[in-house]
């Protein structure tokens, strides 16, 4: 009896940690689906600290690549408020087009923090360097992504 006791009671510890690191593991992608837009997950990742240089790219087969980089508070803010227009929800199978497409990559400092992809077909996907992670996403509201195309107006600095 006492034998059965003690397997019993190693099997319910052992249960009860599986279960805490699948519940972590369910509540980290389940983070992800939550964020339904730029605003949102840069309001609760960054906002607490300044972006001090974005660097957007131009990426695809027909047109020679582009680059911006920007170090002024007046363009980043810019940069920031057209991407912020961007609303989406999470797909992971959403896969930027090699058409045409937008990377935006911030720093802060020397460090850089974030990318994100934005493509033509409607796919956005996410960088987090601090946590080396990334997420897909498909942008949900009527965002012109030929509107980034106006960006590229803007000097470097």
């Amino acid at each position: 009896m006492k034998r059965y006791r003690k397997s019993i009671s190693i099997l319910i510890v052992v249960l009860l940690i599986l279960g805490a690191i699948g519940l972590s593991i369910y509540k980290n992608q389940d983070n992800a689906k939550k964020i339904n837009s730029f605003t949102e997950l840069y309001n609760k990742h960054f906002d607490t600290r300044e972006v001090t240089s974005i660097l957007l790219e131009e990426r695809g087969t027909f047109k020679p690549q582009r680059d911006l980089f920007v170090k002024h508070k007046e363009k980043i803010d810019k940069v920031i408020n057209l991407f912020s227009q961007i609303e989406w929800k999470y797909d992971k199978n959403a896969t930027p087009s090699s058409e045409k497409a937008y990377q935006i990559t911030l720093s802060f400092g020397n460090e850089l923090i974030f990318a994100m992809m934005v493509s033509d077909n409607g796919a956005v996907d996410t960088f987090d360097y601090a946590t080396n992670k990334g997420h897909s996403y498909r942008i949900t509201n009527e965002f012109d992504v030929n509107a980034i195309e106006l960006l590229f107006e803007i000097e470097s600095d």
